[in-house]
């Protein structure tokens, strides 16, 4: 993934109200990890939204804990 400074700098300066030349190169460098990380975890959502759907044995144990928790969720008086 290449992310470059200058588009770093552009999703700081939208999300937070600071001027361009007070952004460090240190808050460059973890943004851009944030970056990074958001969108490795919106891709492993997909993949596992993807495995789980084409997974027979997945389905099968979505629905018995689902059925195991309506069962245990109404015992109260």
């Amino acid at each position: 993934m290449d992310i470059t400074d200058g588009y770093v700098r552009g999703r700081i300066k939208a999300r937070a109200n600071i001027e361009l030349e007070d952004i460090t190169q240190p808050m460059i460098d973890m943004k851009r990890q944030a970056i990074i990380m958001k969108r490795t975890l919106k891709q492993f959502k997909e993949w596992r939204k993807e495995y789980e759907s084409n997974n027979a044995d997945v389905q099968r144990e979505q629905r018995e804990n689902e059925e195991a928790d309506g069962r245990q969720g109404h015992t109260q008086p």
